[in-house]
């Protein structure tokens, strides 16, 4: 067994998930190989969802099952560790959270001025991309694809993830991470896991902004209107493919209503290319900075 901690959760993991901070106090979460038996209404859906379960079919690798917030079991006969670990960090962590009451945001993030500052998109977008040219700067990083946001104090918390980074080999070889010293993502992804300056996993932090990354003609960022940041929230949240069944859906849309009402949400127009992420980071760093002076 293998003991790790992330998202203020100690995870006792049968699957070695080398980008997660050691731990060893008692176990929160337990991450085991097993058999799993989905129901047989599930058959013909890759995702389904009851009150106390989560399923995950993926074509060529198996099942995953997510059961009350603190368990993950893995059905892959013949996956190794490297790609079970993938499945595990990424929609079998994000679904376990959602489970724990928490909104789980589709992001990587920062830390600025004390708060964590998040940047939204799919996968592809350029979240990793940006949070690597922020740390660049002078940042460190907060999460990496998952963060998680607890909103049970009034205020947004966001818990952070791990110190790695997934960079492409073209974005961190134009940021100056020695990426070909880090180790692939996956044999047949030409991402990096790149080791960077990171928070201290056991301490959550106020979540200060949030950027919507999409493609435009140039760099610029716009504030969004209320409506509008809730639909982008709902659409880039980890949860949406995983309520129907949950009972959680009103949860989860007033969670994003309430995110909305508490915090600036922008969104991040820029071209997608290499020679313009300096550019864009500083343009980044100019707004929340501005907006961190004035507090």
């Amino acid at each position: 067994m293998y003991s790790y901690t992330a998202y203020g959760l100690n995870i006792e993991s049968e699957i070695q998930l080398p980008t997660l901070a050691h731990g060893s106090s008692a176990a929160d979460v337990q991450v085991r190989r097993g058999s799993v038996i989905r129901p047989a209404e599930a058959n013909g859906h890759a995702t389904w969802t009851t009150p106390s379960d989560i399923y995950f079919r993926f074509e060529n690798f198996g099942v995953i099952q997510i059961s009350g917030g603190t368990e993950i079991v893995v059905d892959a006969a013949g996956v190794d560790d490297g790609i079970a670990g993938l499945f595990v960090q990424g929609p079998a962590m994000g679904a376990l959270l959602h489970q724990r009451g928490l909104l789980v945001l589709h992001a990587s993030a920062v830390i600025a001025n004390g708060g964590a500052v998040a940047f939204l998109g799919h996968s592809g977008r350029g979240k990793s991309t940006m949070a690597a040219a922020l740390v660049k700067l002078g940042y460190c990083a907060f999460s990496d694809d998952l963060v998680p946001v607890s909103l049970s104090i009034g205020r947004p918390i966001a818990l952070p993830g791990y110190p790695f980074l997934k960079l492409g080999q073209d974005a961190g070889t134009t940021l100056g991470y020695e990426i070909d010293q880090s180790a692939a993502v996956a044999p047949d992804d030409n991402r990096r896991h790149v080791a960077v300056e990171g928070a201290d996993p056991d301490v959550p932090l106020p979540l200060a902004r949030i950027y919507i990354l999409e493609e435009g003609d140039r760099p610029e960022i716009e504030l969004l209107k209320p409506q509008e940041a809730a639909v982008e929230l709902i659409r880039y949240s980890y949860a949406s493919p995983c309520l129907g069944g949950s009972g959680m859906s009103a949860f989860h849309l007033q969670s994003c209503a309430a995110l909305v009402d508490c915090l600036p949400i922008r969104r991040l127009r820029r071209p997608r290319r290499l020679d313009l992420l300096q550019e864009v980071a500083e343009l980044v760093q100019r707004d929340f900075e501005t907006a961190g002076s004035r507090a």
